[in-house]
């Protein structure tokens, strides 16, 4: 397929963002990556639903019978888009939210074993010396 000069394959992004999604520790940073895709007006899955309604608008325009058909199978498809950008929403600001609450302590750690440890040992500013 040819595309226009200076322009990438759309599917060329989405491992980018794959990457960078598996990468990052920070659950706000994956709310924001997974917003990328899901956000109602510019997201990946809008872009995508834009790219079926214009298949659907092109279905229709053909003499063919099937035309309508596939007008309203492409329709469908965009409005399936769309309907499962939005069932992500609330997910999404869940996952961000949990980025902000305050860390807890390890599961793997219990009260009593942290009892148990030793309390750190202060350091001084200026090393002790002994005088004989």
């Amino acid at each position: 397929m040819n595309l226009p000069v200076g322009h990438e394959a759309p599917h060329e992004r989405v491992p980018d963002l794959t990457d960078a999604l598996n990468a990052t520790t920070d659950t706000v940073r994956a709310a924001d990556l997974i917003r990328l895709v899901i956000h109602p007006e510019t997201g990946l899955l809008e872009r995508l639903a834009d790219f079926f309604e214009a298949a659907a608008e092109h279905a229709r325009g053909l003499e063919a019978d099937d035309g309508f058909d596939l007008h309203y199978e492409f329709q469908d498809a965009a409005a399936a888009l769309r309907d499962f950008g939005n069932d992500l929403q609330e997910p999404v600001r869940r996952l961000r939210s949990l980025g902000t609450a305050t860390p807890q302590r390890p599961h793997d750690q219990a009260p009593a074993e942290a009892a148990t440890k030793p309390p750190p040992v202060p350091r001084t500013a200026a090393p002790v010396t002994r005088r004989r």
